[in-house]
């Protein structure tokens, strides 16, 4: 028996009828060389929209449970067949991943690539919130150590807080930090190269011509954004340009706000931004995230709106030429009409990785503890196909 995608569940609805579908191969309900149902019926079968039905039905073709016939109709492949007792896709047991809160692409992304791996290998998923509450925090890493569970998967707060908690439940549950990690605690971890994207990043907006980076981040003790920070720091060394901390903006935005809380910047946060653009004078803002990016995107555009409908003039003193680079888990920066230089960071590849560095714990328990680490894409478009975010501010001292 199949059922409808509950809006509810923290997976993704295609990810949902991906796995409902799958299922329902293994079960033997659709079988090898005979047809799915068509996507209108799928569609009605499981209250979803045809966008979810068709991304569920790509990721079911990537891992080579159907094959698409043009004219034809969708085929259950000979490759998947119905699953026995005896298989691999048997379920070995229930593995958890520990995350901050649900609304977020990113962590959606990671949550993505560990449900897809648990999947392949056979295991349960349970995912836990800590609503990025450190008492809360503390209440589940309690709670973790009595639960039914194999192993976890872990996406820490930032801070060291919690970190003797930790410790007692890596002593009772194999545990794998995601992402980042906390100092102190031996556990396998599963990281972005940081510190090379961070180099990397830097040295191509120096060979851009700048020379002038301001550093702009928000969860200044994560250890991916210190390691990222690395990275630039020796960037900026081997091309012998000296770190600037009037171009360290670590402030910018408040502590206890999430980046991503509202869709605009507000007021008093765009006038410090300005402020620091025309004090600093920096070339370029390297944001430590996307979310980041987004917002000095937002920030930038408005305040040249607002100068352009104040009938502003520009001269050689109220002039800037600016551009924005970033971290960004997004591939393509399409939520932006702009062309911007930036490290990818795929979520859903760190979540699977991750994920297979549980199962391998899980299967040699007494092997060394290791740290994996996964490469970020250094995305430099051509700008001349499509429009720079390289743009005039004007400064602007009205209300």
């Amino acid at each position: 028996m199949y059922h409808k995608v509950d809006p509810n569940n923290p997976l993704p609805l295609y990810y949902q009828v991906y796995q409902s579908i799958l299922e329902r191969i293994q079960s033997g309900e659709f079988t090898s060389g005979n047809s799915l149902p068509p996507e209108r019926k799928l569609v009605e079968e499981y209250g979803a929209s045809r966008i979810t039905i068709v991304k569920a039905l790509d990721m079911l073709e990537n891992d080579g449970f159907i094959d698409r016939q043009h004219g034809r109709g969708t085929f259950v492949s000979a490759a998947a067949g119905v699953v026995d007792s005896g298989s691999a896709a048997q379920a070995y047991g229930t593995i958890g991943l520990v995350l901050p809160y649900f609304a977020h692409p990113y962590l959606v992304n990671i949550l993505t690539g560990v449900a897809r791996a648990a999947n392949q290998a056979g295991y349960a998923l349970q995912v836990i919130s800590y609503f990025e509450n450190s008492a809360e925090e503390k209440r589940q890493i309690a709670s973790l150590a009595d639960r039914a569970l194999d192993g976890l998967i872990v996406y820490p707060r930032p801070y060291e807080a919690n970190l003797s908690d930790y410790r007692i439940l890596a002593a009772k549950k194999p545990l794998v930090m995601v992402d980042r990690y906390l100092p102190g605690l031996e556990t396998d971890r599963v990281l972005f190269q940081d510190e090379l994207a961070g180099y990397e990043l830097t040295e191509a907006l120096i060979k851009k011509g700048h020379q002038r980076i301001a550093w702009i981040s928000h969860e200044a003790p994560a250890t991916s954004v210190q390691n990222r920070l690395i990275g630039h720091r020796r960037a900026l060394s081997a091309h012998s340009l000296l770190l600037d901390e009037e171009l360290m903006w670590l402030d910018l935005f408040p502590r206890q706000k999430r980046v991503t809380e509202t869709p605009l910047m507000d007021l008093e946060l765009c006038k410090r931004l300005m402020a620091r653009i025309f004090t600093a004078e920096p070339t370029v803002l390297l944001a430590a995230n996307y979310d980041i990016a987004l917002r000095l995107a937002n920030c930038v555009v408005s305040e040249n709106l607002k100068s352009a409908n104040s009938g502003i003039v520009a001269d050689n003193d109220t002039h800037k030429h600016l551009d924005i680079a970033a971290f960004s888990y997004e591939p393509s920066l399409g939520a932006l009409p702009y062309c911007f230089t930036h490290a990818y960071q795929s979520g859903e590849e760190l979540g699977a990785k991750a994920a297979l560095r549980l199962f391998e714990r899980l299967q040699t328990p007494n092997a060394p503890v290791q740290t994996l680490e996964v490469p970020m894409q250094i995305v430099d478009p051509a700008c001349e196909e499509q429009p720079s975010f390289a743009i005039s501010i004007f400064h602007f001292s009205g209300a």
